[in-house]
């Protein structure tokens, strides 16, 4: 069952509490963008607010997962990972990451 309509990505869940979040860029190899980015972190907050996902799996669409950022001319250098900080994420950041972006642990 489909939880939101996004245009990069696909949050779907079902009835055993499986979660199931696509990077759905196909055409680039699921490239970051700054939408995207976006995008996952929506879905990553929705999840974690939902009591009936027990787990998330995280795929890609296509030929490949994710071939890292977008850098073609019509993508803008993505600002939505350093802009989010640690303040506005929905559980505790634990990254060694400068951007203070969580290493993917969701409390679930």
């Amino acid at each position: 069952m489909k939880i939101k309509d996004y245009k990069t990505v696909i949050l779907e869940k079902n009835e055993e509490g499986i979660g199931t979040l696509t990077l759905n860029r196909p055409e680039v190899f699921n490239a970051i963008s700054e939408e995207l980015t976006s995008e996952v972190l929506d879905a990553l907050r929705i999840v974690n607010a939902d009591a009936d996902i027990k787990v998330l799996i995280i795929t890609g669409a296509g030929k490949g997962f994710q071939a890292g950022a977008d850098i073609s001319p019509s993508s803008p250098p993505s600002t939505a990972w350093r802009s989010a900080g640690a303040s506005s994420w929905p559980w505790p950041a634990r990254s060694a990451s400068p951007w203070k972006a969580p290493s993917w642990a969701c409390p679930k």
